[in-house]
């Protein structure tokens, strides 16, 4: 529906606008000097925690295993399997869209260091697993299919992610739009998630104007993808994959924070047998 024209499912944009989509936001990342990701370590030790006790599975008939991270940025990962005491089991491997956190790739005596496309990454992983990444993904279903074709048997793929698909909230990245704009955003979000939830179908909705290319940096104004817990769950079900909901809990129940991390946040283990 023309109407719908900034908030539309991945299919309904032609190649040539998802390469357009995907420089535009390389140049925006390269250039981006008040993005967080190239200045503070990124410490989710929350989400991390919620993996360890499939490292420790796989440990149990393997005497080292490969984990890949995605858009690591400057990741902390490391330190934490450090404080694990879990870094001589592992062979950690980092992935991220560009070359600006290199150095402390280096530092931090990450040997294994893939940037740019993830298409051209030719290794198998037990786990991989990426944190806040997703939302920034302009063709997830390829991104979510390499991650698969990458996993080695009795793999795991870990997503965490903000999840929208809770009904009238909207992308922060839609800030910038005018009432009238919003109030159609809406409308469209609740069309779609009414046919994928119908139909089981994964829509990828994808947004194509972003707040960040107008508005200085604030969290997730550079967030295209729509995350829909429900299309992740259908998306992977359709490939035989077994999934698993990952509780991320909070101190205090009905709290701001416990309705984000129950409703707004998504945590899934997907798994290949």
């Amino acid at each position: 529906m023309k109407i719908f024209k900034h908030l539309r499912p991945l299919n309904h944009y032609s190649n040539d606008e998802i390469k357009i989509m995907n420089k535009k936001m390389e140049k925006y990342y390269e250039k981006a000097d008040d993005y967080p990701v190239y200045k503070i370590e990124t410490k989710s030790t929350q989400f991390w925690e919620k993996m360890i006790p499939e490292i420790l599975n796989q440990l149990n008939y393997k005497k080292k295993i490969k984990i890949l991270e995605i858009g690591a940025a400057k990741t902390g990962f490391y330190n934490f399997l450090k404080k694990k005491k879990l870094h001589k089991k592992i062979s950690f491997a980092v992935h991220d869209i560009n070359k600006r956190n290199k150095k402390w790739y280096i530092k931090n005596k990450i040997k294994k260091k893939y940037f740019f496309d993830i298409n051209k990454i030719n290794e198998k992983f037990d786990i991989v697993f990426s944190t806040y990444v997703l939302e920034h993904v302009v063709n997830p279903r390829n991104f979510l299919i390499k991650q698969i074709k990458m996993l080695n048997k009795k793999g795991s793929i870990f997503i965490f992610c903000p999840r929208y698909d809770f009904p009238m909230y909207l992308n922060p990245s839609s800030r910038h739009f005018n009432l009238w704009t919003k109030i159609i955003l809406i409308f469209s979000h609740i069309y779609y998630r009414a046919f994928s939830l119908i139909f089981k179908k994964s829509y990828f909705l994808i947004q194509n104007d972003l707040a960040a290319f107008h508005n200085s940096f604030y969290t997730d104004a550079d967030s295209m993808h729509w995350v829909s817990k429900f299309e992740l769950e259908s998306f992977f079900k359709n490939f035989g994959l077994k999934i698993s909901n990952l509780n991320i809990k909070s101190k205090t129940i009905f709290s701001k924070e416990w309705i984000v991390k129950k409703y707004l946040v998504c945590s899934l283990k997907i798994t290949k047998s």
